[in-house]
């Protein structure tokens, strides 16, 4: 999950790799897809910047967006492969 402009998201999924869901008071909205499967990734956001890494899959590959549905682009591949963890975001990244 996670929080971007003082809302609640959940990205990809076991059923639906490429979903979008937003929680709004205690429910799931299904509000559109990202174009590349997140299952069992990482996610965070700071500043306006949201960030999706390691799926299942894809590994070392980490995307960035400033909206939820963004427009995503790819950030440098991680050095190691990374699979089920979590990441934080901050001012250095």
């Amino acid at each position: 999950m996670s929080t971007h402009e003082n809302n609640f998201f959940i990205y990809g999924g076991w059923q639906n790799k490429r979903q979008v869901l937003q929680l709004t008071d205690c429910s799931l909205s299904n509000i559109g897809s990202i174009p590349f499967d997140h299952l069992h990734g990482a996610c965070d956001s700071w500043n306006g910047l949201i960030v999706l890494c390691f799926d299942q899959v894809d590994r070392k590959q980490c995307r960035k967006a400033t909206t939820p549905l963004g427009e995503w682009s790819d950030m440098a591949l991680s050095t190691y492969e990374h699979r089920f963890t979590r990441i934080a975001t901050s001012s250095g990244n």
